[in-house]
């Protein structure tokens, strides 16, 4: 369905709102017919097409990073109902769904969220370390092959 080009600014806050309350865009596209299709809102963030608006790209931004906190919100409100004896949640499925949520938030405001690398060297081969800022492997106890 075509969008109503009259209301694209409308349109371009919505979608701002919702991308801030940690929805995907895909999501919100799939679910609000009224909004334009995913290609023109790619158009609308893109510098190098005619379509492009700086003042969306940067609100859109925003709303991601607002997005990620989002998400460190909901994995703390999942520990919390974690550490309720009368909660019925599935402890690997919390488990899950807290991992997902900090690779997620690490993705769009990866300052913040993300893995931390150092690289050290000198004389000798560089060496990375990976501080983890979240759950998950300890690759220092990856087997090697």
């Amino acid at each position: 369905m075509a969008y109503d080009k009259k209301k694209a600014g409308e349109y371009k806050l919505e979608i701002v709102d919702l991308i801030e309350q940690g929805q995907p865009l895909g999501t919100i596209l799939r679910d609000n017919e009224h909004l334009p299709s995913k290609p023109v809102v790619y158009a609308w963030l893109n510098k190098h097409r005619p379509q492009f608006d700086k003042d969306f790209a940067d609100d859109y931004a925003r709303a991601r990073e607002a997005s990620a906190d989002r998400n460190a919100e909901r994995i703390e409100e999942i520990s919390e109902m974690m550490l309720d004896e009368t909660n019925p949640l599935d402890p690997a499925r919390a488990r899950v769904a807290m991992d997902a949520l900090k690779w997620i938030a690490g993705k769009k405001r990866p300052k913040k969220y993300g893995d931390k690398v150092i690289h050290e060297g000198g004389d000798e081969a560089i060496k990375h370390t990976i501080i983890s800022l979240g759950g998950g492997t300890d690759p220092n106890e990856i087997k090697k092959s």
